[in-house]
């Protein structure tokens, strides 16, 4: 069976794709202009930092509209999309709670933009459950819906593996904020910041390997594409290595800064060319991509009802 994508689905599909680099350049401009900006030592150890200066409001918008893409975005197969969506959901986590005050080092008094937008500690504690909060009714409404109208996750007419494991995911996190909030509070940054990139290196292998062991139905991307997919998670697996061994030795200050930033920007490198691949076949299903081929050269596509 082959259908023909409406025009107001492509386009919508096209400013999806579109939307996460632009919203990496969002929060790189941002941080730019803190980094250079004329007040002193405004070149912080990670981007995290920035939740407490000028930028945070770029942070916040950035990192949460960039989960909600990755939510929101149908991977080429199941386990793709799993990726993506806890990917999705921790890029919020990141966002709604912040490096805890205590791990950077600031001083109140130091006159630097460090200070600039520091909250006491009693409003940390508010804005953090209370973004957690409404963060877990969310997930778990979204939960609901794809149960009750098996629109995402489900196969076979019964809910698959991948939306048994969200749900326990979610299920873990509300234990958590019911039973210790505090340690949403000091850990959660940490433990979401590692899961949502190592999510995004495991949705670039994913995308690099001929045939999925993982995934056997799956529909490998063209040669030339995997080439350069698999270079990129195999520069983003170096960096992150060689970064995590110089930022436990401790004798760089800006190293996760850095790590941060280049695993973020080879991702969006990724998201480009992979929008590249699939702008006009926007899955890599067979009867798509045979569409898009005769469509390049010229012959007509034709609306099958039947196979």
């Amino acid at each position: 069976m082959l259908l023909v994508r409406p025009r107001d689905t492509v386009t919508t599909y096209r400013c999806l794709r579109i939307a996460m680099p632009a919203l990496v350049v969002l929060l790189a401009v941002s941080l730019v202009d803190q980094v250079f900006s004329p007040d002193p030592n405004c070149w912080l150890g990670s981007i995290s930092a920035y939740y407490y200066t000028p930028s945070r409001a770029a942070f916040v918008a950035s990192l949460t509209a960039i989960g909600a893409c990755l939510v929101i975005y149908a991977g080429n197969t199941p386990r793709e999309d799993f990726v993506l969506n806890v990917s999705g959901l921790l890029a919020f986590v990141v966002a709604f709670v912040p490096t805890p005050l205590a791990r950077l080092s600031i001083d109140p008094d130091q006159p630097s933009c460090q200070r600039s937008n520091v909250p006491t500690g009693d409003q940390l504690t508010a804005a953090v459950d209370n973004n957690m909060l409404a963060l877990l009714v969310t997930a778990t409404v979204v939960l609901v819906i794809a149960y009750v109208f098996k629109v995402a996750g489900t196969v076979g007419g019964g809910p698959s593996l991948a939306l048994a494991l969200m749900t326990a995911l979610v299920a873990a996190v509300w234990v958590l904020y019911v039973v210790d909030r505090g340690l949403i509070r000091d850990e959660a940054h940490l433990a979401a910041s590692v899961g949502m990139f190592g999510g995004i290196m495991g949705v670039v292998l994913l995308n690099s390997l001929p045939r999925p062991r993982l995934d056997p139905q799956a529909v490998p991307a063209p040669p030339a594409y995997r080439r350069i997919y698999l270079a990129l998670f195999v520069v983003m697996a170096v960096t992150g290595t060689a970064f995590a061994v110089v930022a436990w030795t401790g004798r760089y200050e800006h190293t996760v800064f850095w790590l941060e930033s280049v695993l973020t920007g080879l991702f969006a490198v990724f998201w480009i060319v992979q929008s590249k691949e699939l702008w006009r076949v926007a899955a890599r299903e067979p009867a798509v991509q045979a569409a898009a081929l005769s469509e390049r050269a010229g012959q007509p596509v034709r609306n099958a009802s039947a196979g």
